[in-house]
C-alpha cells in the first residue's frame, strides 16, 4: 500500500479519523466522570496539541523549510532545534494529543482505539517515508538526529 505514502494531508487523516470518534463513541460505554473535570482535562489536553502544532510550525518558518508534510522535496533544512528538540514529529504528536482530548471528551475509552488508527496510518503512511526522505536528503546528520530524538515523545 505503498500507494498512500503521503498522498492524504495528516489533516484530512485527523478529521476523518476524529469524525468517526464522534460518530462511534455513543455506541459505547461511557466513563462516569464529573463533565466540568473532563472538559477541563480535555481543553487541557485539546490547548497543549495546539500549542506543539503551532510551535512546531513557527520553528520551520524560523528556518525559511516548509512545514507542508505533502511537499517533501521541498524540505530546505533539518530543524534539530526548539520543539524539534523533544520530538521529530511534534506536528502529529500535537494532533494525537487533541484525539486524546477528544477522546476524554467524549468520555468514551473505545474512541481511543481512533487515536491507535491514527498514529498507526501517520507512522506507516507519512512518517516513514519522509524518514526516508529526509535521511536521503540529510544523511549522517539525520542519523544523528534519529538516533538523539524519539519519532513520537
Amino acid at each position: 500500500m505503498s500507494w498512500l505514502n503521503t498522498k492524504v494531508p495528516p489533516l484530512v487523516v485527523l478529521g476523518l479519523v476524529a469524525l468517526a470518534m464522534i460518530v462511534l463513541a455513543p455506541g459505547f460505554p461511557r466513563l462516569e466522570a464529573a463533565p466540568l473535570v473532563r472538559g477541563i482535562i480535555a481543553l487541557a489536553m485539546f490547548v497543549g496539541g495546539v500549542a506543539m502544532v503551532v510551535t512546531a510550525i513557527r520553528t520551520f518558518r524560523r528556518a525559511k523549510t516548509t512545514a507542508n508534510p505533502i511537499r517533501l522535496d521541498a524540505a530546505s533544512a533539518l530543524v534539530t532545534h526548539g520543539i524539534f528538540a523533544y520530538s521529530r514529529n511534534p506536528m502529529y504528536a500535537g494532533m494525537a494529543l487533541f484525539l486524546i482530548a477528544l477522546a476524554v471528551a467524549l468520555a468514551s475509552p473505545a474512541a481511543l482505539v481512533g487515536v491507535a488508527i491514527f498514529v498507526g496510518y501517520i507512522t506507516q503512511f507519512q512518517i516513514r517515508p519522509e524518514e526516508a526522505m529526509l535521511r536521503e536528503k540529510f544523511g549522517e546528520a539525520y542519523a544523528r538526529y534519529c538516533a538523539a530524538v524519539r519519532r513520537w515523545v
